[in-house]
């Protein structure tokens, strides 16, 4: 559940009305509320659950991942390519 709602945080952070507010901060934002989440985890439990360790860690690879291959100018390239 919380990997969903990590899910829905970029598009709640790019909403926010503050001027300093860009991609590699949400990408920031996104990553603190999944290591605090983990953090949380191990001060509570005095262990990390292993389902939030890989998801934790696979949700934040992907995201990194995505971030910057969205960026590439190959990417944006066949995005914007009109189909005749």
């Amino acid at each position: 559940m919380l990997m969903t709602i990590a899910c829905m945080l970029p598009s709640v952070l790019s909403r926010l009305p503050v001027s300093f507010m860009s991609n590699g901060v949400i990408l920031l934002g996104l990553d603190a509320f999944v290591v605090a989440c983990i953090a949380i985890d191990a001060a509570r439990k005095r262990r990390i659950h292993p389902t939030l360790a890989w998801a934790g860690g696979a949700f934040v690879v992907a995201f990194q991942l995505a971030f910057f291959a969205f960026q590439a100018h190959a990417f944006i390239a066949f995005g914007t390519a009109r189909v005749r």
